[in-house]
């Protein structure tokens, strides 16, 4: 059996979006494929996502059967924390028994864990996994964290893929960043350009993350909001900008009246009014016209931005869209045959 340990140097760099994509390939190439997250800092709903995606019939306990919960904390603070490498392994038994490969997804980063003895550099020793990392890119601090993976993974590790590159900076990485990794020893298995359907937000998820009201057009909050603008400019800039952004959730203040009628002339999947205060009838009526929901929190601006681009970033994947253009990113961009040559 192939196991492979896909791991991160921070946290929300696709790992999910890895996992699922190996998982269907080697399914449709024949493969029964097992999975395992042997350790969650939370309740770990991409384990959810990732158990019914590729129909897993184990149960969610073996699947994730270590979460770091208050009182595991305190045992491990205290020194008191059982050893658990016996239920990871008893967990790992039951999720790759019978299985041609097993995928054994890290937590946020790879020295999570550590406290309690379970890292993610142990967890790959102690299955003897193949090591494939996931990194979003930033700037050279990523490939810093890439060749640190390297001194503590040593041979193990087979490659990387790099993800969250903006479009036009493709064949740089190319050229010069996977290059300069290739001459270190380090195989780029692929580069993800950014996927703005992969990275979107409903609106309902939106309102329950923001702890908003919508007050119109109820029936369209399952929504997509691919990007987020902030309504703070004049209106003649502001509609320059909204046209030129699609599936747009616009983010200002009640009182900006003019801001709110622009948004409703092009592409916006919802109006989000910060200071708990209500737009006027008119507003509401041509919202609710445009099929444009409205919601209203009590936050400021930046605390709502702040909020929901974190709720963007937990979100793993589901819906059937965004399952087949996972699949289909994976197909494009991931170089399968390669990697499966360095992991066997």
């Amino acid at each position: 059996m192939i196991s492979i340990y896909i791991g991160s140097s921070s946290e929300f760099s696709g790992k999910s979006m890895i996992v699922i994509g190996l998982g269907l390939k080697m399914k449709t190439e024949g493969l029964k494929v097992g999975y395992i997250k042997p350790f969650a800092k939370s309740q770990d709903s991409a384990a959810h996502s990732i158990k019914e995606i590729l129909d897993l019939k184990e149960p969610i306990e073996d699947i994730c059967p270590v979460i770091l919960t208050h009182d595991l904390f305190m045992q491990a603070i205290k020194g008191k924390a059982k050893i658990i490498d016996k239920t990871i392994l008893s967990a790992f038994n039951k999720t790759t028994k019978g299985k041609d490969a097993a995928l054994i997804g890290g937590a946020g980063n790879f020295t999570d864990g550590s406290m309690l003895g379970i890292s993610g550099i142990k967890i790959a020793k102690l299955f003897k996994a193949k090591v494939l990392m996931v990194e979003r890119y930033k700037d050279s601090s990523t490939i810093d964290a890439i060749l640190s993976a390297k001194d503590y993974f040593g041979k193990s590790l087979k490659g990387v893929v790099l993800n969250f590159v903006p479009h036009e900076g493709i064949d740089y990485m190319k050229k010069n960043v996977a290059q300069f990794l290739k001459n270190k020893g380090i195989d780029v298995f692929g580069i993800f350009p950014e996927e703005p359907l992969l990275h979107s937000i409903s609106v309902e998820d939106a309102r329950d993350a923001l702890n908003g009201d919508i007050i119109c057009a109820k029936e369209k909050t399952g929504e997509l909001i691919e990007h987020l603008s902030i309504g703070a400019m004049d209106v003649d800039n502001a509609m320059k900008y909204f046209r030129k952004t699609s599936n747009k959730a616009v983010i200002t203040g009640a009182h900006r009246t003019d801001i709110q009628l622009a948004a409703l002339e092009t592409s916006t999947r919802c109006l989000i009014l910060t200071g708990g205060q209500m737009p006027n009838n008119i507003i509401i009526g041509k919202a609710e016209m445009a099929g444009v929901p409205i919601m209203v929190v009590r936050d400021d601006t930046l605390s709502t931005i702040e909020k929901i681009e974190r709720a963007i970033s937990m979100l793993h994947l589901s819906g059937k869209n965004k399952i087949e253009k996972a699949r289909e990113m994976f197909d494009e961009y991931f170089d399968y045959v390669m990697f499966m040559k360095k992991v066997k």
